[in-house]
């Protein structure tokens, strides 16, 4: 994967989604930054998500599906031009890092991991996100009522984790949520 990516580093999107491709994310890959759109969804990419992905000016970054572990890096916290981010379906570990909620998503997808920790208060900063996804994780704790000031949120999954409590009555005050 390593030298295709170098070589479409001009291009504007690198979609290469549903392949068996190999290897890790390359340490350079934040030198890419004609992407608006990075896909490796759904391949057998190793290793960890390389910090300097975080450089990357995409507007969706899709990881979906691969066998990547670590921590999710904090810089992903600073791409202003995110509005996807699907990290979802890999080995992952830990919290999600508090500076997330400084995006502004329209979908953040990061099910079925092995993230855990408490939920992030940060994350009712995320005033455009429709879809959150958090499912099948090892998240702990009570659900925080910050995810009711999630005004735009439409679906909101936390199925699978291990949160105790009841769901907060912040949650019944979302007015678009059609799916919890």
């Amino acid at each position: 994967m390593q030298r295709g990516v170098v070589l479409a580093c001009a291009l504007p999107c690198c979609d290469v989604r549903g392949n068996n491709l190999t290897g890790m994310i390359p340490d350079n890959i934040g030198n890419c930054t004609s992407f608006e759109i990075l896909g490796i969804s759904y391949n057998q990419i190793t290793g960890e998500i390389p910090y300097n992905i975080g450089f990357l000016q995409v507007a969706t970054l899709s990881l979906q599906g691969n066998m990547l572990t670590g921590t999710i890096p904090e810089v992903i916290g600073l791409m202003q031009a995110l509005a996807v981010l699907d990290l979802s379906e890999n080995e992952l570990v830990g919290p999600i890092p508090q500076i997330l909620g400084n995006l502004l998503y329209t979908g953040k997808f990061v099910h079925v991991n092995r993230l855990n920790g408490t939920l992030p208060s940060g994350l009712k900063h995320l005033q455009s996100l429709t879809y959150l996804n958090l499912s099948s994780n090892h998240f702990r704790g009570s659900i925080p009522f910050e995810l009711g000031h999630i005004i735009n949120l439409d679906t909101l999954d936390l199925s699978s984790n291990n949160f105790s409590g009841s769901v907060p009555a912040s949650v019944g005050d979302l007015e678009h949520l059609l799916t919890l």
